[in-house]
C-alpha cells in the first residue's frame, strides 16, 4: 500500500500489510534531509513489489563532526575524504564542525575550512561549513594533555589490563573517552 504525507521516506508493516511513504519529492522544511524519492508500486499476479526510486532533484544534507584536541588536522582530513566520497551536485550540504582546538588556532581552522569549501564547492549544489569549535586555553590544554597521556598509558597494556571486556577495541574506547573529556572541558 502506498501512502502519503510523511516528508521523509518510510516503510511500515501493519499485520500482513506493507505500507510505504514516498516522502516529499522536494525538500520541505528543515528536517527534510537526504535525497528525494518516490515509491514505485508494481502489482503483478506473483505479488506486489514496492521500491523507492530516487528522484534527480536538489536535496538538503546536514553533517556534524567533532574535532578532538590534538587531533584536529586528522579530523579535517577525515572530513575532507568523507565530503569527497559523498559529493553530489544536487546536494545543498551544511557541515557543522564542533570541538576544542589545541594544536590549531581558530584562525587556522577557519582558513582550512574555507579552503576545503572552495576546493569542493563545485562538487555540491552548495557547501556551507559552520564552525562551533573553540580554542583550548593553555591551562586546560595541559589538563587535557595529561588526561590523554594517562588514558593512552592505561590502554598500552591491552584491553584486559585496561579493564575492558574482551572484544572491545581499546583505540575506539580511548578515542571516545578523549571526545567525552573534550566535550566536558567545553561545557
Amino acid at each position: 500500500m502506498a501512502l502519503g504525507h510523511y516528508h521523509q521516506p518510510a516503510e511500515r508493516q501493519a499485520g500482513r500489510v506493507r505500507m510505504a511513504y514516498a516522502g516529499s519529492p522536494s525538500p520541505i522544511g528543515p528536517r527534510a534531509l537526504g535525497p528525494r524519492s518516490a515509491v514505485l508500486v508494481e502489482i503483478a499476479a506473483q505479488g506486489t513489489e514496492v521500491r523507492p526510486v530516487e528522484l534527480p532533484v536538489p536535496w538538503r544534507g546536514r553533517l556534524e563532526r567533532w574535532l578532538t584536541p590534538f587531533e584536529e588536522r586528522e579530523g579535517l582530513e577525515a572530513l575532507a575524504a568523507e565530503l569527497e566520497r559523498a559529493a553530489d551536485p544536487r546536494c545543498h550540504l551544511r557541515v557543522r564542525l564542533d570541538g576544542i582546538l589545541a594544536e590549531m588556532s581558530e584562525v587556522e581552522l577557519r582558513a582550512a575550512a574555507d579552503e576545503l569549501g572552495r576546493r569542493l564547492s563545485s562538487s555540491y549544489g552548495s557547501l556551507e561549513i559552520e564552525l562551533e569549535s573553540v580554542g583550548l586555553d593553555p591551562a586546560r590544554a595541559d589538563l587535557f594533555r595529561d588526561f590523554r597521556r594517562r588514558l593512552e598509558s592505561r590502554f598500552e597494556a591491552g584491553p584486559t589490563a585496561a579493564g575492558l571486556p574482551p572484544g572491545l577495541a581499546p583505540d575506539r574506547v580511548a578515542r571516545r573517552a578523549l571526545e567525552l573529556g573534550a566535550r566536558a572541558l567545553k561545557a
